[in-house]
């Protein structure tokens, strides 16, 4: 018993230290490249105007031999050598930054009832309900709080928050194999055609009935939901979210790639 105990305690001490180790590997090579921005770029970083922040630092390339060593370090490092500035902008925004706050994602989204999830899908109203519960829920101010330090988004705005959680890791987060999981249940249980003609009361109560009496279908449509951070939504909401929202974000050429296999 004795060396069950041992081996389980080493074994989740050997797993948080991996999780750790991780999550440390893309602050360390986040703050490499960050810490090369002057002030001006961190604030064009912040706001997605990479055509900006290449604008700014080109020059200073081109007549600073140190900065331009490190920035071919950290190019060489990431194996991005080939990038330009607003490529490899680009790479630590929408690589390295959704890798590191992906798991952060999941705790913001958990943190929000059915109401604020559909808000923050839909971008309706989020921010006044953002606001409200950042004053009155301190372990989701302390949630944001870390996003914008442990999470690299330093010295993004709320609302910059919002928008990198929303447009950047959301929409990986609810199509791909996911979307397809959706469409899969939904041909199963005969509502797919009404999901695509945006019968949505419709489909949602064929899927409701589809799902009643069966557990391995009532977890498929949990996972469904939890991968996409949508976790409170009740059926009818999770299939507005995805007709009215998802499908029309998705490139048209997965989209129809998609559709195809169905």
């Amino acid at each position: 018993m004795n060396k069950i105990i041992i081996f389980m305690t080493a074994a989740f001490l050997l797993f948080g230290c991996s999780v750790t180790s991780e999550k440390f590997r893309y602050q360390s090579r986040f703050d490499r490249f960050y810490f090369l921005l002057n002030n001006d770029e961190k604030g064009y970083f912040a706001s997605g105007d990479l055509d900006k922040l290449s604008a700014s630092i080109k020059p200073r390339l081109e007549s600073d031999k140190t900065l331009n060593e490190r920035w071919k370090d950290v190019q060489y490092y990431e194996a991005i050598s080939g990038f330009n500035p607003g490529q490899t902008a680009h790479f630590f925004r929408e690589v390295i930054l959704k890798e590191l706050d992906r798991d952060y994602y999941y705790k913001f989204m958990g943190m929000l009832d059915s109401g604020m999830q559909k808000e923050f899908v839909l971008t309706n109203g989020f921010m006044d309900s953002y606001f409200s519960l950042y004053k009155q829920n301190p372990s989701f101010k302390n949630l944001v709080d870390s996003i914008k330090t442990d999470g690299r988004l330093y010295g993004f705005s709320d609302g910059q928050v919002y928008g990198f959680l929303r447009h950047t890791i959301f929409p990986e987060s609810s199509q791909k194999y996911i979307f397809f999981s959706l469409l899969k249940l939904l041909k199963e249980c005969g509502a797919l055609a009404d999901f695509k003609a945006g019968n949505i009361a419709l489909a949602a109560q064929k899927l409701g009935l589809f799902i009643q009496n069966s557990q391995d279908r009532a977890a498929a449509l949990q996972n469904i939901s939890g991968k996409s951070g949508l976790s409170a939504l009740s059926v009818p909401d999770l299939l507005l979210v995805y007709y009215s929202v998802v499908l029309k974000e998705m490139d048209p050429y997965a989209l129809s790639h998609t559709l195809a296999k169905f």
